[in-house]
């Protein structure tokens, strides 16, 4: 993660995409059939294309992610191709390894994408509809593979379904869409004689672009996502260095969505959600020259007609921990909760906080 906030300080807009990007309304979106496919054809430091997977035991206690990255360096005038890939094991112990490629290739098919990170790194298989990625790493650092089957229904950030012609910015010169929310996952993986198993686990899947640097517009940055009894809930809330404020709701009950939109707590009366961190004297707006990490985050969502809902994130390990040019922290842990007034389950998640 180090390296991509590094390589994320220069702006630009990318005008040479792989599959055009069409402005409407001084927005940019995906061409609608290419919900996850490319949109850069050769990185740079002045853009970024990546495609984020993770998976979480349902007890929040192992984890693995995997992010392929196309990006480059600029000073190199080169295009950089690599898999990050972080297994978290149930003692609390995890590790962070990055392989590098020589080339990569992705191309879409209906919905969905594929992609190959040289024939000997990794690569993912995408299904047209996205009920279905298998993700393969077979490299000399670390063996295993993966299958999510999507259970929620994918999404913009204003929560609108694959083919809709929406707007995939979620954060400024940063562009999502959601092809997993929330799936379930099987998976086993090799490293340094170790072996992590996921079965029947909490997946994810997402994709990221941009022309600009993160560090360029944003100061801090909420992500996460988790699986509670029948609902599954993704959130994202940012603030920018003028203290603008954006963010992305998507909370599905049994494949019925029941919040969705970007709308901010300051911004509607509902459909909305707000992301408060929690524990260890942490602060709120978000204080990024402290050194405080949360012992969790509070989530709260609000629909219409006054119905709300409410869960606890509550860590049980530090999966990663960068310090750099700018700060990164991602959790996994259990999470409760539910309507209010109404029944309490409990699951398991995986969230992160990025600061400058």
């Amino acid at each position: 993660m180090t390296l991509i906030i590094i390589l994320f300080l220069f702006f630009t807009v990318c005008t040479n995409g792989l599959l055009s990007i069409e402005r409407i309304n001084d927005c940019f979106t995906t061409p609608l059939s290419n919900f996850d496919g490319p949109q850069i054809v050769d990185g740079n430091a002045t853009s970024f294309d990546w495609w984020y997977f993770d998976a979480v035991t349902k007890d929040g206690t192992s984890a693995v992610t995997i992010i392929f990255y196309r990006t480059g360096i600029e000073e190199l005038d080169v295009s950089l191709d690599y898999v990050e890939v972080t297994l978290a094991f149930p003692n609390g112990s995890s590790f962070t390894e990055t392989i590098a490629a020589n080339s990569s290739n992705v191309t879409a098919c209906g919905f969905g994408a594929s992609g190959v990170w040289n024939a000997e790194v990794g690569s993912f298989v995408g299904t047209p509809d996205l009920s279905m990625y298998t993700i393969l790493l077979n490299n000399s650092v670390i063996e295993g593979n993966m299958t999510i089957c999507s259970t929620t229904p994918g999404h913009y950030p204003n929560g609108s379904p694959p083919g809709s012609n929406v707007s995939a910015l979620a954060a400024p010169s940063i562009f999502w869409t959601n092809a997993i929310p929330g799936g379930i996952a099987n998976g086993m993986f090799a490293y340094n004689g170790e072996t992590l198993v996921i079965h029947d686990g909490v997946g994810y899947h997402d994709h990221n672009w941009g022309g600009s640097g993160l560090a360029v517009g944003l100061v801090s940055w909420y992500w996460g996502h988790a699986q509670v009894g029948d609902y599954t809930l993704v959130w994202f809330d940012s603030i920018t260095s003028t203290n603008e404020r954006h963010a992305s709701t998507f909370l599905v009950k049994s494949g019925k969505i029941q919040v969705a939109g970007q709308n901010t707590p300051f911004a509607s009366s509902a459909n909305f959600s707000l992301v408060l961190p929690f524990g260890n004297e942490t602060e709120y707006p978000p204080n990024i020259a402290s050194s405080n990490l949360p012992s969790g985050f509070l989530l709260n969502f609000v629909g219409v007609n006054g119905r709300q809902w409410s869960f606890l994130a509550e860590s049980i390990h530090i999966a990663e921990n960068d310090v750099g040019l700018s700060l990164y922290t991602r959790w996994i842990g259990k999470v409760t909760g539910g309507e209010v007034g109404g029944e309490i389950g409990t699951g398991s998640g995986v969230w992160e906080w990025l600061r400058f």
